[in-house]
Parts: C-alpha cells; sequence; structure tokens
C-alpha cells in the first residue's frame, strides 16, 4: 500500500470532521459561510424545537415547536459589529435591524432589546465551536464570555445564560441551519 493510499483517506476524514472546506483562518471557520439566515436549534431539543420568539413585545425569545417551515421569528442573523471580529449582534428576520437579542443585569435572561444605536456587550454574541461535537457550537456574549452559556430549561423551553460550564449540556450545544426567507 503506498503512502498516498494511506495518507489521502486519512486527510479526507479529518477533513470531513473538522468541517474544512479551505485554508481559511481558525476565526474565519467560527461561524458558517453564508450571509444569509438560520434557524438555532440545540443538540437537548433538534429537530423539535427551534429558537424563536414571541410576535408581541417584549418579543421575548423562546424554543417554539417546529413546523416544517420556518417561521419570520425562527429565521436568525448574524450581524458583524464593526470592529469586533468574531462578535455578532444577533436578530431575526421579524424584528430586523429594530430588536437584538441581549442580556443585561443580574437576571442572565436573553430578551430582544430595540435598536437604539448603541452596541452592549450583552448584544455582543460570539459563536464557540465545539471540538468534540463538529457542527456544534456554543453561544456567549461578551458581557458573559466564558461564565454562562445560551441554554434552555427543558419545560417550559425558555432560554437562560447557564453557569453550567463542564461538561458542555446538550442544551448549549446549538446548531445553525442556513434557511432561506
Amino acid at each position: 500500500m503506498s503512502f498516498r493510499h494511506v495518507l489521502l483517506p486519512w486527510f479526507a476524514f479529518v477533513v470531513g470532521v473538522m468541517g474544512i472546506v479551505s485554508a481559511a483562518p481558525a476565526e474565519d471557520l467560527a461561524l458558517p459561510k453564508t450571509d444569509g439566515y438560520f434557524r438555532l436549534t440545540n443538540k437537548f431539543l433538534e429537530g423539535k424545537r427551534y429558537l424563536d420568539v414571541y410576535g408581541t413585545e417584549p418579543f421575548a425569545p423562546h424554543m417554539a415547536e417546529a413546523k416544517e417551515a420556518a417561521t419570520t421569528g425562527q429565521m436568525w442573523k448574524f450581524v458583524p459589529i464593526e470592529g469586533q471580529q468574531g462578535y455578532f449582534r444577533l436578530t431575526n428576520r421579524f424584528l430586523e435591524g429594530k430588536f437584538f437579542l441581549d442580556v443585561t443585569g443580574d437576571t442572565f435572561k436573553p430578551q430582544m432589546v430595540a435598536a437604539d444605536g448603541a452596541v452592549t456587550t450583552g448584544q455582543m454574541w460570539k459563536l464557540v465551536p465545539l471540538k468534540d461535537q463538529p457542527g456544534y457550537y456554543r453561544l456567549t456574549n461578551q458581557f458573559l464570555e466564558g461564565k454562562r452559556y445560551l441554554d434552555t430549561y427543558a419545560d417550559p423551553f425558555e432560554v437562560h445564560m447557564s453557569d453550567k460550564l463542564d461538561p458542555v449540556l446538550t442544551g448549549q450545544m446549538w446548531k445553525l441551519t442556513p434557511v432561506k426567507p
């Protein structure tokens, strides 16, 4: 067996597992390559519920039952923040540009906050790839970075910022699926 026959299948396996499709820098691999919208679910509720917002103010985020087609509240967009590489504001198609996902104070409860021009650290979200779970990410923000991660309760499926850091809970393992508006 030649060196090429051993090395190429191994390399293809590593590339597939790591999700590497180009020689892009590591920070470019943190967010899937698309400028569009994503449905967000976690490993705990995968295929059953997706991150959504209620249709009236205060537009509270929650995990809504899965429908075949994504509603506009389930179509999330990562908006890069100028001067803050690797951080994004999160909005959805329903509230596009008018409200952003935020965490403030000591309640650690994510909420949709009106866009008033100021970007707070609670609105600066970051995707942290999970090495042992290819295709899954933890979501944290600059306000709570490394201390809390976006998670869901088992029932009533509300989102919160969990301080359970290790091991990584399945409610903290987020999967982003591209959707067309």
